[in-house]
This record gives structure tokens, sequence and C-alpha cells, in this order.
């Protein structure tokens, strides 16, 4: 899914074919098709909830995010009111 190009890492071309990611890079969160940069960040227990200004090739959005933290390589987008609805993130080496 990731590619590192010179200092940077990015995606790899067919990245998308095997799921979802996404890089955090200081205030930046990079995902295939959009850049976020975090407005606003509240951190509670293992529960961090973020605002993010979003931009894709077509528009600008606020968008938020809630994230639980699983362990020190595995996380969980959270979607407030659908408490069943959740996608999982596992943390890839950076080589």
């Amino acid at each position: 899914m990731f590619a590192r190009k010179g200092a940077q890492l990015g995606f790899t071309d067919m990245s998308d074919v095997y799921g979802g990611g996404f890089i955090v890079d200081g205030d930046q969160i990079i995902g295939k098709f959009a850049r976020c940069r975090i407005k606003a960040r509240k951190d509670s227990g293992p529960n961090v909830n973020l605002v993010a200004a979003c931009a894709t090739d077509m528009m600008l959005s606020s968008v938020q995010f809630s994230l639980k933290e699983l362990d020190a390589n595995s996380l969980v987008r959270q979607f407030p009111g659908m408490e069943d609805m959740e996608i999982r993130y596992h943390r890839c080496p950076a080589s």
C-alpha cells in the first residue's frame, strides 16, 4: 500500500485495491484521495476526537474523526450515532 519516494512516504498506484489506509504526518492526515489538516484535537483516554479541514480534487470540507486506540499498532475509526459501524486500521512498518 505504501512506498517511500525519497524522504516522503506515499501510496502505491494500486493501493486502493488492498483496502483503505492513511498517513499521519504532523498535523496532516493524508489519504489516497484527500488531504486533511487537523484543526482541533481532544484526547479522552484511548479515544481521540479530531476536527480536520479536508480537501479533494473537487471540494473542501470539515470532517470529524473519532478514533479509539486498541493497542500500539491498531486503532478503530468510530462513527458517532452509528454504534455498530467502525473501521479497523493496523500500522504498517515504515520501510
